[in-house]
Formats: structure tokens, sequence, C-alpha cells
């Protein structure tokens, strides 16, 4: 047989025998080293002490390393690692060998001599034809070598986690093992935990708190800290041991222990300390003071007494307080805690003893302190333990200042210029009030130093208190005259009440009242709001007292007859007392009862001093009504109803009688009812005829706020519908839309309807103001045709024609506009707004100018009588409104006019036509005056607002200008056009302000030119300034701007000069001069004459220069500008435009329809 065959066969045993014998090594390592690991782990953790625990430890490592060693020893040497055993391995692998290789190795091993082996041939040839296919045997798969790997792998799980834990804690570690190795020698494991107790206690007076403080040395005290107390045998008592946990504070332990009565030991332990030694602590009796005397003694402002206390005090702050005492045994030290300050030391006194018992204090004044505070004072024996008197209360009251209060919450007080004010209030003093004053201030003098004046004034002497108990309050009702101090309506004052005490100490209102001095048509306006307030509080009580008047007739009729009353009509009884009481608490409720509100109104109408006296018997006759009422029948009514609920509880008991009585208070109380409803139906008709006119204006404000709202959504829906980029309305926004016009439309013919009742039912000689001013609202819905638009625009909403809806219901809305204005009495106040309404009134002038012309051609029959009466009253309401719109003589005018077309004045139908044509004629003139006014008086107003301007805008010119001067001496071509640019943006931005003002007074021409003209130059100067140009021509352009600007400023300030000089001599420009003269021009005419003439002189000036400049370049025969032809073109379209201006500024003066109309 091939030797390099057995070579392989005996490699591969020895192969087998190293893996087998290292994995038995390393399984037994991998046992040890775990082992260990684990048991050092547990004994780390559980720091066991105990020797047994720790020969018990070693011994579990002993046996379980023996154990993985015995058990892998099986493994140490494999019994096929040999030649024949691998070649059997081989085998099996290859099971295609069958036993050749078997039996070529034990040929091979046998003795060529060997006859029992068999034939030499034959063994050669198996040994032979095995050696050939030795170099293809798979010797390593013979080899296992799982085993070894596991073992690997849990050696070095066991050593990662000896290592991990050595990383972790190398200490621990290394103690562990050492542990482990030598379980019998001294090596306990070191303590995480070292308590210490906090300067420990060792006495104690007895029934004190005991309470010591423990710290951990090494870091933060254990959740686990616990006292350990031992208790010796004391009589009767035996030997004991405690245990309590200690509270945590922060990183340290407390324990404590209530009221201690015997001595004791005492340990801490926690963590792993258990080893504190104990701590004797012997309870001692404490010193106990037997007697303990505080004085207080008050200031002398206060009135009170000195006081004596034996423990608690309640003193008033500045008291002088003084403190003795003696205690039971002798004394080291002595001292008094305070709240909030550290404990004072106390002084022995002689006692006439040997030690030292007697003790007090140094005086000391009381500061003031909360309710909850103590005091205590601490008595230290001899023997080192400290007796505690207290704590006890120790309330020191500081003397506050006067609180004050006003009876009302209302921040505001509005009266007239001679009422009384009511000054109500509370003002409150934990002592004694001195003094009461109010002190007031104008507004209008910020700053200076407020009146005052008393209201009332106590004794100089302070009042003797016997106590700090109850306080000292005072009501305040003190009536104010204004009348003294000569104000004027719109003057405004700020008051407050102020109250001194005898410290003295001085206290106010918290919030000042505001008194509002307004004039007497303005109070009289608030009285008929309040007025309104009380009517409805009334109409509120006649609701409420009706239903409950209802519901007693109800009652009383389905009781008729019946045997007894049941539950049923017992709950209803109750029901309808609890109307009444609502309906009794609408009229006689302190505060908001409709009777204290007559009666609050009444009293505010005779402090204003107001002569009206019908207001005030209407107000006194309502009140007293009212007063009654919350006097007589609403507490019989409610007196009366409680009766018969009692008669039907017994009723429904069975008592047959009570019945009868249910019945006859049932009735009592109907009849006190219905007398509640007609003395509260008379205040309320008392109160409604002037309310209603309140009313019908608010109704119709809110129509016309709505009527507007649905005209503003109905434009939206339209833009929306025609609009591609909005999102379309949807159809229940359409509806809504809809449905919201009708219910418009509905409030409007409610509205209509009931002003109607109201005119029918004044009497048929009524001429009242308020009747005429529903009767001109009617008329004038009825000329807008406010109703009948409603419907056109419902009408084209349901359609979907938004835009003709969204018309029509701004005309009905206008219409409105105008109901609320006659009902008020009163129109818009601006000038534009009044300007606009005029012009439409002149065409309805013109119209019924038309309609005379019209009457004077038809034949007097009845018929034409009637046309001329509608006529008359039309302009008699046209009139009406001509007032509202503040043109009173064309107002005149036109009611003249309408009572000559209505016949009225007498004389011949056609000659009464004719006057009232040349009455509307005058009236057409009068608003033309009046349309000039407002445009005179919005000029004047643009004209004051330019003067206050114009100084700054020549200042802003000049500067411009002197900086294009720097800047043309300049070489720097980057700074110039730097500085240029920023040039340019100030000249276009003041371009810009007067071409402003230059449009706004466009009707002004004059003006309009010169503005403009400045405004042209600066723009100019700004083109050119923007590309850097600052050479003569742009300063020209400058010096042209502010020539024009400083002409203008001349002359506004000649405007304002004329016009103060008209003003002082009286008259202001309006009207006719003296002598039938025709009135002089206005100043804002003269300064356009003195504007014109201004710009004329600067035109021929221009001229001149233009003309020298032509001629003497002719002379000299060189060529004129590139501008020539342009700049006279220029210089001629101006004076044009001068030209005209004159020319209109001379039709104006002297047009004849501004002249006086001829007698």
């Amino acid at each position: 047989m091939s030797r390099p065959l057995l070579e392989q066969l005996d490699r591969t045993a020895t192969e087998l025998t190293s893996v087998a014998r290292s994995a038995t090594v390393a399984t037994a390592l991998a046992a040890a080293l775990g082992t260990a690991a684990c048991l050092v782990l547990i004994d780390w953790l559980g720091r066991f002490n105990d020797p047994g625990l720790r020969w018990l430890f070693t011994g579990t490592l002993v046996a379980a390393t023996a154990a993985a060693a015995r058990y892998a020893w099986r493994r140490w040497r494999p019994i096929d690692a040999n030649r024949l055993g691998v070649a059997q391995r081989l085998q099996t692998i290859r099971p295609e060998l069958g036993s050749r290789l078997a039996s070529a190795v034990e040929f091979a091993e046998s003795d060529a001599d060997d006859h029992a082996a068999g034939s030499a041939e034959l063994r050669r040839a198996v040994v032979l034809g095995a050696t050939q296919d030795a170099d293809e045997l798979p010797y390593r798969e013979v080899v296992d070598r799982t085993p070894r790997r596991r073992a690997v792998r849990w050696l070095a799980a066991s050593v990662a986690a000896l290592a991990a834990f050595g990383l972790a804690n190398p200490s621990a570690l290394s103690s562990g093992l050492f542990r482990l190795a030598a379980p019998w020698a001294d090596a306990p494991w070191p303590r995480e935990v070292a308590l210490r107790v906090v300067d420990p206690p060792t006495t104690l007076a007895r029934g004190a708190r005991f309470e010591a403080t423990v710290v951990n040395q090494r870091g933060v005290a254990p959740a686990d800290t616990r006292i350990e107390y031992r208790f010796p045998r004391d009589g009767e008592r035996s030997a004991r041991d405690e245990s309590a946990p200690a509270q945590l504070v922060g990183d340290r332990a407390v324990a404590t222990r209530e009221s201690v009565q015997r001595s004791f030991a005492y340990r801490f332990a926690g963590g792993d300390d258990d080893t504190m030694a104990w701590i004797e602590l012997a309870v001692l009796d404490p010193p106990v003071a037997e007697s303990l005397s505080l004085t207080a003694k008050p200031p002398s402002y206060s009135g009170l007494p000195a006081t004596t206390s034996s423990g608690p005090l309640r003193a008033l702050a500045g008291s002088v307080v003084t403190l003795e005492g003696e205690s039971d045994k002798a004394l080291e030290t002595a001292s008094i805690v305070l709240p909030g300050a550290e404990p004072a030391g106390l002084l022995f006194r002689e006692t006439g003893k040997d030690d030292p018992r007697g003790f007090e204090a140094i005086a000391w004044t009381a500061e003031p302190t909360a309710a909850s505070a103590t005091y205590e004072v601490r008595l230290t024996g001899v023997e080192g333990v400290t007796g505690v008197e207290g704590p006890h209360r120790y309330e020191v009251l500081a003397d506050t200042p006067p609180a004050l209060e006003w009876e009302s919450s209302a921040p505001e007080v509005v009266v007239t210029s001679r009422a009384l004010v009511p000054l109500k209030g509370t003002a409150t003093d934990n002592l004694a009030i001195r003094r009461i004053e109010a002190e007031w201030s104008p507004t209008s003098e910020e700053g200076a130093e407020p009146a005052r004046f008393t209201i009332t004034e106590s004794s100089e002497e302070p009042p003797q208190r016997d106590s700090l108990t109850g306080e000292d309050e005072r009501a305040i009702a003190y009536d104010w005259d204004l009348d003294e101090l000569g104000l004027e309506p719109g003057d405004e004052l700020i008051v407050a009440l102020v109250a001194t005490d005898y410290r003295p100490a001085e206290g106010r209102t918290a919030e000042p009242r505001r008194v509002v001095v307004v004039s007497d048509e303005h109070y009289r306006a608030r009285l008929a709001e309040a007025q309104s307030r009380l009517l409805g509080q009334v109409q509120q009580a006649l609701a409420a007292q009706r239903e409950a008047n209802d519901a007693t007739r109800s009652l009383g009729v389905d009781t008729r007859g019946v045997d007894s009353v049941g539950r049923a009509e017992i709950d209803r009884l109750t029901s309808i007392e609890y109307q009444q009481r609502e309906a009794s608490a609408a009229v006689d409720e302190p505060t908001t009862g409709a009777a204290a509100q007559a009666k609050r109104l009444l009293e505010d109408l005779r402090r204003s001093r107001l002569d009206a006296d019908d207001l005030q018997t209407q107000l006194s006759a309502a009140g007293e009504a009212l007063g009654r009422l919350a006097k007589n029948e609403l507490p019989s009514a409610r007196s009366d109803l409680a009766s018969a609920r009692r008669a039907a509880r017994r009723s429904d008991a069975g008592e047959a009688e009570a019945k009868g009585e249910f019945t006859k208070r049932l009735g009592e109380a109907y009849t006190q009812q219905n007398g509640a409803v007609d003395r509260l139906e008379q205040v309320a008709e008392l109160l409604t005829s002037w309310a209603d006119y309140q009313r019908f204006a608010g109704e119709a404000a809110a129509l016309e706020e709505l009527q507007r709202d649905l005209a503003g959504e109905a434009q939206r829906q339209a833009a929306a519908t025609a609009s591609k980029l909005m999102v379309s309305p949807t159809q229940a926004e359409r509806e809504q839309l809809i449905t919201r016009q009708a219910e418009a439309g509905r409030r409007f013919d409610k509205l209509r309807q009931a002003m109607k009742k109201l005119l029918v039912s004044q009497p048929d000689d009524s001429q009242s103001a308020a009747a005429q001013s529903v009767g001109d609202a009617l008329a004038e819905a009825d000329d807008a045709n406010v109703s009948g638009r409603q419907r056109d625009a419902a009408r084209d909403l349901a359609r979907g024609k938004l835009g003709s809806a969204s018309q029509r219901q701004e005309a009905a809305a206008d219409g409105l506009q105008s109901m609320v204005e006659a009902l008020r009495q009163r129109a818009t106040t601006d000038p534009e707004e009044l300007a606009r309404r005029l012009n439409e009134e002149k065409q309805k002038l013109a119209e019924l100018q038309e309609q005379v012309e019209a009457l004077k051609q038809r034949p007097d029959t009845r018929s034409t009588r009637a046309a001329r009466e509608q006529t008359g009253q039309r302009a008699e309401r046209l009139g009406r409104r001509l007032e509202r719109l503040t043109a009173p003589q064309a107002a005149e005018s036109a009611s003249q006019g309408g009572q000559q077309a209505s016949g009225q004045q007498g004389g011949q139908p056609q000659q009464q036509l004719a006057q009232a044509q040349e009455s509307f004629k005058q009236a057409q003139r009068e608003i033309d005056e009046r349309l000039d006014e407002l445009e005179n008086q919005r000029t004047q107003r643009l004209l004051d607002q330019l003067t206050a301007r114009i100084g700054e805008y020549i200042e802003r010119q000049a500067t411009v200008l002197d900086q294009t001067l720097g800047l043309a001496n300049l070489r720097d071509a980057k700074r110039v056009r730097r500085g240029a640019g920023a040039l340019a943006v100030d000249e276009l931005d003041l371009a810009d302000e007067l071409s402003g003002f230059a449009e706004q007074l466009a009707k002004r021409a004059v003006f309009e030119l010169a503005l403009s003209g400045a405004a042209g130059q600066a723009e100019s100067a700004a083109e050119r300034l923007n590309q850097a140009r600052v050479d003569r021509r742009t300063q020209r352009h400058e010096t042209a701007a502010l020539a024009r600007l400083k002409q203008i400023e001349d002359v506004l300030r000649q405007e304002q000069e004329d016009r103060q000089q008209q003003e002082q001599n009286g008259g202001g420009g309006g009207g006719e001069g003296q002598g039938g003269q025709p009135k002089p021009p206005s100043p804002i005419d003269v300064a356009e004459l003195k504007m014109l003439r201004l710009m004329q002189l600067e035109v021929l000036d221009e001229t001149d220069a233009y003309e020298a400049d032509t001629a003497a370049a002719r002379r000299s025969r060189q060529p004129l500008p590139p501008d020539w032809e342009a700049a006279g073109r220029d210089l001629a379209g101006r004076q044009r435009r001068l030209a005209e201006l004159a020319l209109e500024l001379s039709e104006r003066d002297n047009d004849p329809e501004a002249e006086a109309p001829p007698e």
C-alpha cells in the first residue's frame, strides 16, 4: 500500500483527536468563565456578606466547571481516531467505495507472510486499487468541527460578558473574582451608601417634635432610607424597637416624631448601609412660662385704648408693644420670634430668685402682617432644652386709607351747564373719617391743580373706640351746583371723591367721574331716549300682566262648578303666581323697574333745571301712577293669588269650605290684575304719543340699512354671475336674497300702515311738528315709490335680473333715507352730499313750475283746484326738505309758492299761479346761492389746507434749487448723477402734491392753473434731473416753480387777511350790500383776480424777454435757438388761457342772475 495514503489517514486521525480535545477544553473553560460571570454579577447585585453564601458560590463554580469538564471528557479521544476509523468514515461519505478502503487498510497493516489474511496477490491488488483513488477522497469532510466551533462561541460569549462587566465596573469584577477564588478571605463589598446624621440631636424637650436629618456622604440619600428607634425598658413600659421611613427632601432624608414623651436611641439605615451606631436621645422637661404678658399701645390718632394679652395679639400698625414674663426654671437664653424676622434675644430681669427666670423685651413698633401670622417665645434652660411658648396669633392691622365708591357704575354724567350734579357714593375707613371732599378739574386744563370743596367734615379730635372691630361708613349724597361755574356746552370736568382720616391718610374713588356739559337741546334728546326705555319697560310689564290676567281668568272659568280643586289646577295657579311676580318685578323692582326708572328720570329732569314743565308734568303723572301700582294693585294681586293657592291645597286635601275661599280669592286677584292692566295702559298711552315717532325713525333707518345691504348683495351676485373668475352664487343664496327682499317689503308696508294709522288717530286740527314730520315721511315714501320699487326688485330677483334689481333696491334705499330725514328733521352735513341733494330739489322746483304753467292753461274747475291743492302740498313739502338741507331762504320761497299755488293767499287764480312761478324762480336762485356758498366753503377749506402747506412747499422747492446749484459746481459725474436722482424724486413728490390740490380746485380755474403750472415746472425739472442735467435750463424750471409758489403764498395770505377783515366788518361776504347795492365779491374771487394778475405779469415779463432775445439774435444774425418756436407757442397758449380766465371772472362778477331781483 502506498505510504501517502497511510500518512493522509494518519493526519486525518490526528486532526480528529485535536478538534475533539480543543472542543473539550473550550467547553470546560466556557462553563467555568460563564458560571463565574453569573456568580460575580449575583454577588455584586446582592452584595452578600454571609460567608456561607460565599462558600456556596465558590462550590457552585467548581461543581459547574467539573460537570462541564466531565461532560466534555467523552470527546477527549474519539474511538475512531485511527486509520481504520478514518477509512470507515470515508466509506460512509462515499458509499460507492463499499468496504474496499477499510479492507485495504487492514491488508496494508497485515503481515505479508500472514496466510490467514488471504492471498498476497489479492491483498496487493486491493491495496493498489485503494491507493489509486486516494487522491480524490474527501479527507476534510471526515473531521466534524461543529462541536469545536460551538464551544468556541460559548467561550467567546463568556469572555465578552466578563470583559463588559470589567469595563463597566473593573473594581467590582476584580472584587467578585477574588471573593469566588478565596471565600475564606475577609473581602466585603465596598458600600455605596455612607449615612451620616447632621448635627444629631441628643436632648429634646418633653412633648416637643423630634427631627433628625441624614445625608449620604457618597451622593443622594437612598429612597429606602429609614429611621430605627430603640426604646429602653421604662417602668411598666417594656423595651421595643420601631422603624419608620424617612422623608426625602432634596438630596437628604428627614425623620420626624411628634410629641416625644420618653428617651430613646435612634439610627438610620438605607441602601447597603445598616451599620450606623445607635445615638442616644435624652427627653427632658423644658422651661415653661409661668406668666406672659404683651401690652400694645395704639397711636393717639386712632382713639383706641391700650390692650394687654397673655397670648394672641391683635393690634393696629404703629402700636408700641412690650413683653414680659417669668419661667418655671432657670434660663440660659430667651428669645422671641416675630413674623418675618430673625429670633430676637430677650433681657433677663430681677425676680427675687437666685437663678435667672424673668425675661422682658425691648419695646418695638408693630408692623402690618398677614392675618395668619404668629409669634413664639423660646426659652432655653441650663440643661440645653428649649421650650416654646406658642405659637400665638400675631395680627397687626394696617391703617388703610379710606375707601370710596361711587353709587353708580356709569363712568360719565351728562348734564346741562346749570344742573345740580348728584355726587353719591360711600366712604369707608377702618377707624374714622375726618373729612370728605370733591376734587374736580376741567379736562381742557391738563396739568392744572384741581380744585376742591368740602362735602362733610367731622370734629378735629378723633372719636374714641373700644376696639378695632367695626368700620366707619359714611353715605355721600351731595348736589353740586354747576350754575356758579359759568360752564358752556362742550366743557368737560373730571370729578373724584376724596376722604381723609385722622392719620391723616387720603383715599379717593378708583375711577374719576367725567361730567360732560351739553346744550339743552342735546339733554332733551337724551331725556327722550330715556323715556323710550321707560316706555319699553312699561310695555313689557303690561304684556306680562296681561298674560297673568288671561291665565287667572282661564283658571277661574275651568274651576267654576267643580267641587274641589285638583293637583293640576294648583300647578296652574303656581305658574300664575310666577307670571304675576314677573309682571310686578317689571314695575316695582328697586333698580330696573319702571317705577324706579320714572323716578330717576324725573329726578334727572329736576336736577337739569330745564324749562320743561310739560315734560315734568307728564313724567310726574307716569311716576305717580307707577308708584301707586307698585304699592296697591300689584302686591294685592300677589297676596290674593297666594291665599288662593293655600285654599286650593286645603280643598285638594278634602276641606269643603276651602273651594269657596279659593274662588273668592281668585276673583279678587283677577280684579286687582285688571286694575293693574288699566293703570299700565294709561301710563303706556301717556308715554307712547311721542315714542311712536322715534320708533318710526329707527325702523326706517334699519330698513334703509337693510335695503342697501340687499342692493350690495345683488350687485355681488350679478358680478359673480357675469364673471368667469368668481364663484357663481348658489341657488340657496339667490333664494335667501329673494326672501330677505320680500321681508324688507313686508316690514316697510307694516311701517307705512302704522304711520298712516297714527296720522288718522290725530285730531283733525292737530298741527304738531311730529305729526307733520310723519306726514312728510309718508309723502317722501310715496314720491320715491319705495313700496313699488321693492316689489319690482323682488320680481327682478325672482327672474334673475340681478342688475336691474340692484338699481331698484338702491332707489328704494334713497327713498327710505328721505323718510328718515323727514322723521328726524335733519339731513346730511356733508357739503358734497348737500350740493347733490340741492340740485335734485332744484330739478323738482323746475317740475313744479311746469305743473303751475300747465295749471294756468286749465279752467277753474273742481279738479283744477284739487290739482292746485296737491301742487301746493308738494311745494310745502319741498320747502321743508330745503329747510333740512340748510337752505332756509329757498325753503321759505318754496313754501310761499306752495301757498300761492294752492290759493291760500287769496286773489285771482291766474295771478296766484303767476306769483307761485315767481316764488319758485326765486327759490331756484336762492338754491344757486346756497350751492355757491357750499362750493365756496369747500374751496375755502382747500385753500386753508393749502395755506397751511404752502410754506413747506416753498421750503422744499428752495432746497431743491440750492442743491441743484451745488451739484452744478461739482466735477464728479458720479456724485452729480446720484444727487440729481434724489432731487428728481423730491421734485416728483412735490409735483404730485401740487397736482392733487389742482384737481380738487378744478372749479376755481385760476388756482387750478397756478398750481398745475407750478407742478408742471417741477415735473420738467424732475425729468431733466433724472438725466443728471443740472444746467441753467433745469435751474430755470426750478426757479419758475419756486416763483409761482411764492405768488400763491402771497395771494393766499392776502385772501386770509381780506376774509378776516370782512368778518370783522360783519357779513362775511353774504347777502346784498347796504343801500340795495349788489353784494361784494367773495375773498376767493378777489384772490383769483390777484392770482390772475400775477400770472399775467409773469407772462408779460417772459414775453419781453422772448422778444428781446429774438431781436438780439436777428441783429447779430445768429441762428435762433431750436426751441424758439415752441417757446413762442407756449407763451401764446398761456396768454390765451389767461384771457379766457379773465373773461370768465368778468362774466361771473357781472352775472345778472346774481343781482337782486326787482321788487
